[in-house]
Protein backbone atom coordinates (compact mmCIF):
# COMPACT_ATOMS: atom_id res chain seq x y z
CA UNK A 1 0.00 0.00 0.00
CA UNK A 2 3.33 2.63 0.72
CA UNK A 3 4.49 2.29 -2.26
CA UNK A 4 1.32 1.79 -4.71
CA UNK A 5 2.23 2.39 -8.29
CA UNK A 6 -0.49 5.92 -8.51
CA UNK A 7 1.08 7.52 -5.50
CA UNK A 8 4.63 6.46 -6.49
CA UNK A 9 3.70 8.33 -9.83
CA UNK A 10 2.47 11.08 -8.27
CA UNK A 11 5.64 11.91 -6.92
CA UNK A 12 6.87 11.56 -9.80
CA UNK A 13 5.31 13.72 -11.74
CA UNK A 14 6.18 16.14 -8.52
CA UNK A 15 9.96 15.88 -8.89
CA UNK A 16 10.58 14.16 -12.21
CA UNK A 17 13.50 15.39 -13.75
CA UNK A 18 14.53 18.47 -10.98
CA UNK A 19 11.81 19.93 -12.55
CA UNK A 20 8.50 20.55 -10.96
CA UNK A 21 5.15 19.12 -13.32
CA UNK A 22 1.47 19.62 -11.72
CA UNK A 23 2.42 21.23 -8.82
CA UNK A 24 -0.02 20.06 -6.27
CA UNK A 25 -1.67 22.61 -3.39
CA UNK A 26 -0.72 21.31 -0.10
CA UNK A 27 -4.30 22.62 1.27
CA UNK A 28 -6.15 20.69 -1.52
CA UNK A 29 -4.86 17.67 -0.68
CA UNK A 30 -5.94 18.26 3.32
CA UNK A 31 -9.43 19.15 2.09
CA UNK A 32 -9.47 15.91 -0.18
CA UNK A 33 -7.77 14.17 2.91
CA UNK A 34 -5.05 12.41 0.56
CA UNK A 35 -2.91 11.34 4.15
CA UNK A 36 -1.29 8.90 2.48
CA UNK A 37 -0.11 10.91 -0.70
CA UNK A 38 0.31 14.26 1.92
CA UNK A 39 3.17 11.17 3.53
CA UNK A 40 4.32 10.54 0.74
CA UNK A 41 5.11 13.87 -0.37
CA UNK A 42 6.83 14.86 3.43
CA UNK A 43 8.70 11.39 3.34
CA UNK A 44 10.23 12.18 -0.38
CA UNK A 45 11.47 15.56 -0.14
CA UNK A 46 9.56 16.76 -2.54
CA UNK A 47 7.47 19.07 0.02
CA UNK A 48 9.41 21.78 -0.96
CA UNK A 49 8.18 21.75 -4.61
CA UNK A 50 4.48 22.34 -3.47
CA UNK A 51 2.99 25.51 -2.78
CA UNK A 52 1.00 25.49 0.68
CA UNK A 53 -1.97 27.26 -0.70
CA UNK A 54 -3.12 28.77 -3.81
CA UNK A 55 -5.46 30.93 -2.28
CA UNK A 56 -2.33 32.43 -0.09
CA UNK A 57 -5.07 32.25 3.27
CA UNK A 58 -3.28 29.44 4.58
CA UNK A 59 0.27 29.75 5.43
CA UNK A 60 3.16 28.50 6.78
CA UNK A 61 2.27 29.09 10.08
CA UNK A 62 -1.39 27.70 10.18
CA UNK A 63 -1.20 25.18 7.93
CA UNK A 64 -1.25 22.02 10.71
CA UNK A 65 -4.27 24.37 12.24
CA UNK A 66 -5.82 23.58 8.63
CA UNK A 67 -5.14 20.01 8.76
CA UNK A 68 -6.68 19.98 11.99
CA UNK A 69 -9.66 21.09 10.98
CA UNK A 70 -9.69 18.80 8.45
CA UNK A 71 -9.25 15.58 11.17
CA UNK A 72 -5.65 14.96 9.90
CA UNK A 73 -4.34 11.59 11.76
CA UNK A 74 -1.30 11.55 14.36
CA UNK A 75 0.85 11.54 11.55
CA UNK A 76 0.30 13.71 9.35
CA UNK A 77 0.26 16.52 12.30
CA UNK A 78 3.80 15.05 13.49
CA UNK A 79 5.11 15.42 9.96
CA UNK A 80 3.44 18.33 9.16
CA UNK A 81 4.77 19.86 12.42
CA UNK A 82 8.35 19.12 11.58
CA UNK A 83 8.18 21.06 8.49
CA UNK A 84 6.26 23.67 9.51
CA UNK A 85 7.21 24.29 13.27
CA UNK A 86 6.21 27.60 13.39
CA UNK A 87 2.73 26.44 13.71
CA UNK A 88 3.05 25.05 17.62
CA UNK A 89 3.84 28.57 18.49
CA UNK A 90 1.21 31.16 16.12
CA UNK A 91 -2.46 31.24 15.88
CA UNK A 92 -4.16 30.99 12.79
CA UNK A 93 -6.54 34.12 11.09
CA UNK A 94 -8.77 34.08 14.27
CA UNK A 95 -6.39 33.95 17.15
CA UNK A 96 -7.04 30.31 17.94
CA UNK A 97 -3.72 27.85 18.65
CA UNK A 98 -2.99 24.66 16.99
CA UNK A 99 -4.40 22.95 20.61
CA UNK A 100 -7.94 25.36 20.27
CA UNK A 101 -8.51 23.94 17.11
CA UNK A 102 -7.47 20.68 17.69
CA UNK A 103 -10.41 20.43 21.12
CA UNK A 104 -12.82 22.14 18.88
CA UNK A 105 -12.95 19.95 16.04
CA UNK A 106 -11.98 16.76 17.78
CA UNK A 107 -9.01 15.42 17.18
CA UNK A 108 -8.22 12.01 18.62
CA UNK A 109 -6.18 11.94 22.23
CA UNK A 110 -2.93 11.21 20.75
CA UNK A 111 -2.91 13.83 18.43
CA UNK A 112 -4.02 16.35 21.33
CA UNK A 113 -1.39 14.85 23.37
CA UNK A 114 1.63 15.45 20.94
CA UNK A 115 0.53 19.54 20.70
CA UNK A 116 0.84 19.88 24.28
CA UNK A 117 4.22 17.99 24.85
CA UNK A 118 5.07 19.91 21.98
CA UNK A 119 4.65 23.68 23.66
CA UNK A 120 2.73 23.22 27.20
CA UNK A 121 1.66 26.47 27.51
CA UNK A 122 -0.92 25.92 24.31
CA UNK A 123 -2.66 24.04 26.51
CA UNK A 124 -4.18 27.05 29.04
CA UNK A 125 -3.58 30.29 26.51
CA UNK A 126 -7.26 32.12 25.59
CA UNK A 127 -8.15 33.05 21.92
CA UNK A 128 -9.64 36.15 21.27
CA UNK A 129 -12.88 35.37 22.33
CA UNK A 130 -11.44 34.09 25.83
CA UNK A 131 -11.62 30.28 25.41
CA UNK A 132 -8.94 27.62 26.50
CA UNK A 133 -8.89 24.73 24.84
CA UNK A 134 -10.57 22.82 27.58
CA UNK A 135 -14.00 25.37 26.18
CA UNK A 136 -13.67 23.64 23.20
CA UNK A 137 -13.33 20.39 24.33
CA UNK A 138 -16.58 21.22 26.68
CA UNK A 139 -18.09 22.43 23.81
CA UNK A 140 -17.64 20.60 20.89
CA UNK A 141 -15.58 18.04 21.32
CA UNK A 142 -18.59 15.15 21.14
CA UNK A 143 -19.95 16.86 18.01
CA UNK A 144 -17.02 16.72 15.66
CA UNK A 145 -15.29 13.87 16.72
CA UNK A 146 -15.57 10.83 14.77
CA UNK A 147 -14.91 8.21 16.55
CA UNK A 148 -17.34 4.88 15.60
CA UNK A 149 -19.12 5.01 18.65
CA UNK A 150 -19.78 6.73 21.46
CA UNK A 151 -17.72 4.93 24.13
CA UNK A 152 -14.72 5.32 21.67
CA UNK A 153 -15.42 8.95 21.22
CA UNK A 154 -16.25 9.39 25.02
CA UNK A 155 -12.74 7.90 26.05
CA UNK A 156 -10.54 9.51 23.97
CA UNK A 157 -12.02 13.00 25.47
CA UNK A 158 -11.65 11.94 28.66
CA UNK A 159 -8.06 11.33 28.32
CA UNK A 160 -8.01 14.98 26.21
CA UNK A 161 -9.62 16.05 29.44
CA UNK A 162 -6.98 14.49 31.30
CA UNK A 163 -4.03 15.88 29.36
CA UNK A 164 -5.17 19.36 29.57
CA UNK A 165 -5.62 18.95 33.56
CA UNK A 166 -2.37 17.93 34.05
CA UNK A 167 -0.98 20.95 31.64
CA UNK A 168 -3.05 23.65 32.52
CA UNK A 169 -5.58 23.22 35.66
CA UNK A 170 -6.20 26.38 36.01
CA UNK A 171 -8.05 26.92 32.59
CA UNK A 172 -10.93 24.68 34.02
CA UNK A 173 -12.53 27.65 35.90
CA UNK A 174 -11.38 30.20 33.29
CA UNK A 175 -14.50 32.05 31.91
CA UNK A 176 -15.04 33.18 28.12
CA UNK A 177 -16.35 36.47 26.64
CA UNK A 178 -19.79 35.01 27.06
CA UNK A 179 -19.14 34.51 30.83
CA UNK A 180 -19.08 30.29 30.71
CA UNK A 181 -16.38 28.13 31.90
CA UNK A 182 -15.82 24.89 30.35
CA UNK A 183 -17.84 22.76 32.55
CA UNK A 184 -20.90 25.09 31.65
CA UNK A 185 -20.34 23.98 28.13
CA UNK A 186 -19.94 20.40 28.69
CA UNK A 187 -23.24 19.89 30.42
CA UNK A 188 -24.65 22.45 27.68
CA UNK A 189 -23.27 19.63 24.87
CA UNK A 190 -24.68 16.70 27.00
CA UNK A 191 -21.39 15.28 27.83
CA UNK A 192 -20.78 12.15 29.03
CA UNK A 193 -21.50 12.72 33.22
CA UNK A 194 -17.94 11.09 34.18
CA UNK A 195 -16.03 13.75 32.13
CA UNK A 196 -18.70 16.46 33.44
CA UNK A 197 -17.24 14.99 37.15
CA UNK A 198 -13.85 15.12 36.65
CA UNK A 199 -13.90 18.77 35.01
CA UNK A 200 -15.74 19.81 38.00
CA UNK A 201 -13.28 17.95 40.78
CA UNK A 202 -10.20 19.67 38.67
CA UNK A 203 -11.86 23.09 39.26
CA UNK A 204 -12.70 22.45 42.60
CA UNK A 205 -9.13 21.36 43.26
CA UNK A 206 -8.08 24.50 41.54
CA UNK A 207 -10.07 26.61 43.42
CA UNK A 208 -9.13 24.57 46.99
CA UNK A 209 -5.12 25.40 45.80
CA UNK A 210 -5.44 28.81 45.05
CA UNK A 211 -7.49 29.64 48.56
CA UNK A 212 -4.96 27.74 50.41
CA UNK A 213 -1.91 29.62 49.20
CA UNK A 214 -4.07 32.88 48.40
CA UNK A 215 -3.10 34.37 51.61
CA UNK A 216 -6.74 35.56 52.25
CA UNK A 217 -7.75 36.55 48.81
CA UNK A 218 -11.06 37.07 47.47
CA UNK A 219 -12.49 35.09 44.86
CA UNK A 220 -12.70 37.81 42.72
CA UNK A 221 -8.81 38.73 43.30
CA UNK A 222 -8.36 34.81 42.95
CA UNK A 223 -9.85 34.83 39.56
CA UNK A 224 -7.83 37.51 38.20
CA UNK A 225 -4.65 35.29 39.06
CA UNK A 226 -6.34 32.91 36.82
CA UNK A 227 -6.27 35.03 34.28
CA UNK A 228 -3.43 36.26 34.79
CA UNK A 229 -1.71 32.61 34.44
CA UNK A 230 -3.69 32.56 30.79
CA UNK A 231 -1.90 35.49 29.85
CA UNK A 232 1.72 34.50 31.19
CA UNK A 233 1.60 31.37 29.36
CA UNK A 234 0.41 33.50 26.09
CA UNK A 235 3.70 35.44 26.84
CA UNK A 236 5.56 32.27 26.96
CA UNK A 237 4.55 30.51 24.60
CA UNK A 238 7.10 30.91 22.01
CA UNK A 239 9.32 29.34 24.43
CA UNK A 240 8.70 25.87 23.11
CA UNK A 241 10.84 27.06 19.98
CA UNK A 242 13.83 25.22 21.89
CA UNK A 243 11.54 22.25 21.55
CA UNK A 244 10.84 22.56 18.33
CA UNK A 245 14.47 22.95 17.22
CA UNK A 246 15.09 19.25 19.40
CA UNK A 247 11.81 17.63 17.63
CA UNK A 248 13.47 18.93 14.40
CA UNK A 249 17.09 17.80 15.09
CA UNK A 250 15.84 14.42 16.40
CA UNK A 251 14.06 13.62 13.02
CA UNK A 252 16.42 15.27 10.74
CA UNK A 253 18.26 12.36 9.45
CA UNK A 254 14.66 11.28 7.44
CA UNK A 255 10.89 11.78 8.24
CA UNK A 256 8.93 10.01 10.41
CA UNK A 257 6.03 7.69 8.94
CA UNK A 258 3.99 6.69 11.88
CA UNK A 259 4.10 7.60 15.54
CA UNK A 260 7.11 9.23 16.93
CA UNK A 261 5.68 10.36 20.75
CA UNK A 262 2.78 8.53 21.66
CA UNK A 263 3.67 5.00 22.62
CA UNK A 264 -0.02 4.20 23.84
CA UNK A 265 -2.34 5.86 21.00
CA UNK A 266 -5.66 4.32 20.60
CA UNK A 267 -5.52 2.27 17.11
CA UNK A 268 -7.81 4.43 16.12
CA UNK A 269 -5.38 7.26 16.07
CA UNK A 270 -4.18 6.58 12.86
CA UNK A 271 -7.41 6.33 11.16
Amino acid sequence: MMNSPRIANNISSIIGNGEVKNRPILTRLIARRAWLEIEHILASGAIDSIEVDDAKIITESCVVHFALRHGAPLNIIQLLSLKYPRCLTTPDPTGKYACHVACKYGAVFPVVEFLVRMNKYLAGVQDPSGKAPIHYVGEFYAAFNESSTDMEMNEHMLRVVYTLREAAPQSFILEDMNGCNAIEYAIGSDADIKIIKTMQRTARDDWRAMKASGCGKRHDELAKDVERSANEALVNIDQCDNLCSVFNQSHVSGFPTRTIISKHSPSSSAA
